[in-house]
């Protein structure tokens, strides 16, 4: 057979050994970076090629592209040595989900968008119920909207398991405010809320003696929707509450609201004002086919709203177990995605990180899972729409998809998989083309991953 032109010979593993055993031995280095006392050498080509920060710093026309030496402020001295670690070997090491989130706010502070992603996907792969809280924390702290968004989805979604774990307890009082106020919590009652935020209290008040935070209760008891919760209760968590009674806002909250909506299970009472906020989505009572639609509004703005809120969107239709919302829901996010592929289409190849086309994709990405999306919404308006928009995240999304079909095809019978045979087999294909003609290494690594998955379960 003829070497062709186009024929060619890979050292793609070796190269990167050899660039790193010359960082390790300090050879031809022609720069250092400073960190907290410490200097780096390295090499300035490696590092420019690694960061487009560094690119822009070391090629400018100032003094920074001409000095010998650089001082790196704001990052700690193991980040930084994990970043080269990055940058010359293609690998670094996480010491922990709070160290794993200064690494992720690093990366997005030297525009190195690989490690950001592998650093979140990592996250988010190895993170459980209980560091949920934690993460949510550091997401905000360091303005991370990424991972504060899969944090905060999380602790809503698992809001039962993390008060039976008592992990939320530590929350700083803005953090656990918001999610106090969330209509979006995955409860069974109002009360399992309630709970939350007296032992919040009991922690944060009671324990500490501290009288300023006592100042807070009126904001943590004026979060707790009292009109869901049975007036016959009240016996049972009375004796909690009361320490915190001493003030007028808060008893009014009580008695002005406690049963007004019913009991769970019960007849109808007098619903709160307009004024007042709504029950939570999940426990939230319709009276007729609007009301539906006005809680299919509000599940699919909040689940588009921002990134990482498709997972528990999906959770919340399923809980609610609701033909009318569901139908309703289906129907909105088909036409909201086809609207908007076409904005994205007519405006560039290319879309932003967290646009609303991403929202609205990873939304339909995770009713896929929860088999609520047909077949032929996949294969006609989901899957050709995130290939067109030739994106990055795009394309992860994609790789994403796979989960969802696969869990389709595990649960179905022999006889009725043909249709979505169809639709995995065309997910393979256009993945198969993209490996072949991307450059991103992270996005290679995804794809690759989505590929043989598909292939090991399907066939």
């Amino acid at each position: 057979m003829p070497l062709e032109s186009e024929t060619y010979i890979k050292n793609a593993d070796v190269v990167p050994g050899n660039l790193a055993d010359m960082y390790r031995d300090h050879l031809l280095t022609d720069l250092a970076l400073c960190v907290q006392g410490r200097c780096f050498p390295v090499h300035k080509v490696v590092v420019a090629a690694g960061s487009p920060y560094f690119l822009a710093l070391l090629t400018n026309d100032m003094s920074e592209g001409q000095a010998a030496s650089l001082d790196v402020n704001d990052v700690s001295e193991d980040i930084f040595e994990q970043v080269l670690s990055f940058m010359y070997r293609g690998e670094a090491k996480l010491n922990g989900f709070s160290f794993a989130a200064q690494l992720l706010a690093v990366a997005d502070r030297f525009l190195m968008s690989d490690l950001a992603h592998m650093t979140l996907q990592a996250v988010k792969q190895h993170a459980t119920v209980g560091d949920y809280p934690e993460l949510l924390v550091e997401g905000q702290r360091l303005f991370i909207q990424d991972l504060e968004a899969f944090a905060f989805a999380r602790c809503c979604q698992h809001f039962t398991e993390l008060r039976s774990l008592g992990a939320l307890l530590d929350l700083p009082f803005a953090t656990m405010m918001e999610l106090l106020r969330s209509r979006f919590l995955v409860i069974e009652h109002e009360l399992q809320v309630l709970d939350v935020a007296l032992s919040w209290l009991e922690r944060n008040c009671r324990e500490t003696a501290d009288d300023s935070a006592m100042e807070l209760v009126p904001q943590v008891v004026g979060a707790i929707h009292f009109w869901d919760i049975n007036p016959a209760s009240l016996p049972d968590f009375w004796p909690r509450l009361a320490p915190y009674c001493s003030g007028v806002l808060t008893c009014r909250f009580i008695l002005c609201g406690l049963g007004r909506a019913g009991s769970p299970g019960g007849d109808l009472a007098v619903k709160p004002s307009k004024t007042e906020t709504a029950s939570r989505w999940l426990l939230h009572r319709v009276a007729g086919e609007r009301e539906s639609q006005e809680l299919a509004h509000q599940l699919v703005d909040f689940a588009t709203e921002r990134p990482e809120r498709g997972h528990l969107g999906a959770e919340l239709l399923a809980l609610r177990k609701d033909a009318t919302i569901k139908n309703a829901v289906l129907n909105m996010m088909q036409q909201r995605f086809d609207a908007e592929a076409a904005r994205t289409q007519s405006r560039s190849s290319s879309i932003p990180r967290c646009g609303e086309f991403l929202c609205l994709a990873d939304f339909m990405t995770s009713l896929i899972g929860r088999d609520m999306l047909a077949c032929t919404v996949i294969q006609n308006h989901v899957l050709p729409a995130l290939a067109r928009a030739n994106s990055d995240t795009g394309w992860l999304l994609l790789c994403t998809l796979r989960h969802g079909v696969l869990q389709k095809w595990e649960q179905r019978a022999l006889n009725s998989r043909a249709a979505l045979k169809a639709v995995i087999d065309k997910l393979r294909e256009v993945l198969e083309d993209e490996l072949n003609t991307t450059n991103s290494p992270w996005l290679r690594l995804e794809l690759r991953q989505a590929i043989e998955d598909i292939r090991a379960r399907c066939g």
